[in-house]
């Protein structure tokens, strides 16, 4: 089953009017019963049958053209203009003895009036029509529309024929057929917008569950708090829908499908009833969003110990912020992310211990009062990203203790943070980011952490060591530092066997040399050195014999030589074809000696070589022949 509808111009304005003022009605229908429209087929048994003849008034030519049969559009209402199960609704027409006729139709006896007809090509478009009475057209045709017609009761059974006149548009303007367009929307399914609010005037969104009656089967979607998209909703006559939100009490209501349709531009807007909270436990089926202090006490009501989707604390800053989080201390799981984020007198988490289990994310930002982490939720695992960011007063991470293993942590922008006390226990991680603490003297505080995925540290203006003697990685496969204009050195990076395998990136530090950085003999990526002010010794790289991607020494301002790279033969896949990957050292200018790279530019591989703004740049043949220093 399909429908067509038309495009008018006014449609926008009719639906930005029609959402505002359906509420009262929704509310009002909520209980009554399903009354099916004037002219469905099924509201008498053995209904009449109509059939409508077409007379084309096209060229034989033309005609022949579709003598196979075509698809027409029509519109049927009642003398009273009530629609029919025929509104804008697509029929096959064929030919039989030399007359187009239509499919039959199924009308009750009564009167109606056809109020549009129209002849389709494939691609949607109007390519005959039956234009208005008055319209300019409308004179050239014998049945021009509003065209009435009557059901009768016929002793013979023979269907009731309705005759009326199509014409080309070819060569017309819409408005010379009384219409809007020539084109037209072929609705296979149902798409509309919902949201559902509080208060219409503030537009507070709420997270809600939506249920459609759909023959025997029910739809469900959960409606985020925002204006949310339903798709792909099967064709009927009417919906019967329910509205299920927290602390409120079930709101149902039925649309037809005409009104349905009509929030595809302008999204359906929906109220819940009165606040009915009731202990009812057990999970909280959609996202959870609380603003307010208020809501955190009355959602407490409700006793829910699990929440299906996240849990979004976001306070205001009105009059009623969020500052006691103790009523939520019965929620023990929640299925998506844990948010609390701009809640700006909020100093506690106490109240969030029991949470044992978080399907997603954990982000605790913008909290500008928050002093420690105490009370975090009891996880030993952080499934997906965990952010502790822009919380100004933060000074330690105590709370942490029992977090062994995460995906990405992301610790940054908190200035009063004097250490990672907290998270002791931390043993292995895929991403751990720490920027933008201007405070943060080292990372010893990481002493359990041994296996990691990248390490990114930047913008720590007072770090002057890493993880400290005794502790260190086993494995770390990509190392960045960057702008940490007090770390001298790198010593305890590393246990006694670990090594960095992927990546290193070292850019605008106060490193003197690479000491404690350990490498084997390959780098599975990128080896950047610049803009290292201080660094004069490249000795701990004497191992490395590869570099698969690129190696950029630049801008290191009292860089002398390459010694340390003696042992490098091959970078940017240099045993392969040329992938663009560069061998680039340039502008490092206290630069004069280059014998480190004598071997790899005699006997090695590489590809995009550039040597240029050093103190002195030798030519390559020169380096090759060990003409390599001045």
């Amino acid at each position: 089953m399909h429908r067509v509808r038309k495009h008018s111009t006014v449609e926008g304005m009719f639906l930005l009017v029609s959402w505002m003022v359906l509420f009262g009605i929704f509310i009002s229908c909520a209980e009554e019963e399903e009354v099916l429209p004037p002219g469905h087929p099924i509201i008498e048994e053995n209904s009449p049958i109509v059939v409508i003849e077409v007379h084309r008034l096209i060229s034989i030519q033309k005609r022949r053209l579709l003598e196979d049969g075509f698809q027409a559009v029509i519109t049927i209402n009642t003398l009273e203009g009530e629609p029919t199960a025929y509104r804008s609704q697509r029929i096959g027409v064929f030919l039989e003895d030399g007359i187009y006729r239509t499919e039959p139709l199924d009308l009750p006896y009564g009167e109606y009036v056809v109020a549009a007809f129209y002849i389709l090509e494939g691609d949607g478009k109007i390519v005959e029509a039956t234009p208005y009475a008055d319209s300019a057209m409308g004179d050239e045709v014998e049945t021009p529309l509003p065209l009435s017609f009557q059901v009768i009761h016929s002793q013979s059974g023979e269907p009731t024929l309705v005759s009326i006149s199509a014409i080309p548009t070819s060569g017309f303007k819409p408005e010379d057929f009384g219409m809007h367009t020539f084109l037209i929307s072929i609705i296979e399914s149902v798409t509309f917008y919902i949201a559902v609010v509080t208060d219409l005037n503030i537009m507070d969104f709420r997270p809600a569950k939506l249920l459609i009656q759909l023959g025997d089967e029910e739809f469900t979607h959960f409606i985020e708090p925002e204006i949310n998209l339903v798709e792909s909703l099967p064709i009927q006559d009417n919906y019967h829908i329910r509205i299920q939100t927290q602390g409120y009490g079930d709101l149902n209501l039925t649309l037809s499908f005409d009104s349905l349709v009509s929030f595809q531009r302008q999204p359906l807007i929906l109220v819940p009833g009165e606040d009915v909270f009731e202990c009812v436990g057990g999970e909280y089926p959609c996202n959870l969003v609380l603003s307010s202090q208020s809501d955190v006490d009355s959602f407490s009501k409700r006793c829910a110990t699990s929440i299906y989707g996240s849990l979004v604390i976001i306070g205001e800053k009105g009059e009623n912020p969020v500052v006691n989080l103790e009523p939520l201390a019965g929620i023990t799981s929640v299925g998506g992310d844990l948010v609390i984020s701009q809640n700006p007198q909020l100093q506690s988490l106490s109240g969030l211990r029991s949470i044992d289990e978080i399907g997603g994310s954990i982000r605790i930002s913008g909290n500008p009062r928050l002093r420690d982490l105490m009370d975090f939720p009891g996880i030993n695992a952080v499934n997906g990203p965990l952010y502790i960011e822009e919380n100004e007063l933060l000074t330690s991470l105590e709370g942490l203790e029992q977090i062994e293993a995460a995906g990405m942590i992301f610790i940054q922008f908190n200035p009063s943070l004097r250490s990672l006390e907290g998270l002791g226990n931390l043993r292995e991680a895929q991403q751990l980011s720490i920027s933008s603490i201007p405070l943060l003297l080292d990372l010893k505080e990481l002493y359990s952490l041994h296996r990691l995925g990248s390490l990114e540290v930047q913008g720590l203006k007072a770090l002057k060591g890493l993880f400290g003697e005794g502790n260190g990685l086993n494995q770390l496969h990509n190392l960045e530092l960057m702008h940490l204009p007090s770390l001298k050195n790198v010593e305890g990076l590393f246990k006694e066997n670990g090594q960095v395998i992927g990546s290193i990136e070292i850019f605008n530090t106060g490193l003197e040399n690479l000491d404690g950085l350990a490498i084997g003999d390959k780098l599975g990526f990128n080896l950047y050195l610049e803009g290292n002010a201080y660094l004069v010794d490249l000795s701990a790289l004497v191992t490395l014999e590869e570099v698969a991607r690129n190696l950029v020494i630049s801008d290191n301002l009292i860089l002398r030589n390459l010694n340390g790279l003696e042992n490098l033969l091959s970078v940017g896949n240099g045993y392969g074809e040329d992938r663009g990957y560069r061998l680039q050292i340039t502008d490092n200018f206290s630069l004069s000696d280059f014998c480190g790279i004598q071997n790899l530019l005699e006997n090695g591989f590489y590809h995009r070589l550039n040597i240029s703004g050093n103190q002195y740049d030798l030519p390559v043949e020169d380096i090759k022949m060990g003409l390599c220093r001045r």
